[in-house]
């Protein structure tokens, strides 16, 4: 039977695990890996990965650090929560590419609103 953490885990240390979460997430996109290619090298599922990206406390330090090592080898746990992989860095560096919507022209006639416009 499977308990849930949350319930035992102080709010800090919660909060803590989301933060090694959100690393490891930024680190799998700056290195363009996908979930499902990194989950298949560290040897859980791709659900799994995205509890390790959620920060899931109930993950186990086994799977937090495979996951890890097939991401970068060489990075320990204290490098990636001390900002230290260079990947983090240049992707941290690299200037952002915004879309730019532009408005559709008018033909006279009254535009159907578009279902994917929020």
């Amino acid at each position: 039977m499977k308990y849930d953490e949350s319930l035992r885990t102080p709010e800090v240390r919660l909060k803590e695990a989301e933060q090694v979460g959100a690393q490891l997430r930024t680190l799998r996109i700056a290195r363009g890996m996908t979930q499902s290619e990194t989950a298949a090298r560290a040897g859980v599922s791709r659900s799994t990965a995205v509890l390790l990206e959620q920060g899931d406390e109930s993950r186990t330090l086994s799977q937090v650090l495979r996951y890890l090592h097939a991401l970068e080898p060489g990075l320990t746990l204290a490098g990636l929560l001390k900002d230290q992989s260079a990947a983090v860095r240049v992707f941290n560096e690299a200037p952002r590419v915004q879309r730019v919507h532009k408005p559709k022209a008018s033909t006279g006639r009254k535009a159907e609103k578009d279902p994917y416009d929020f």
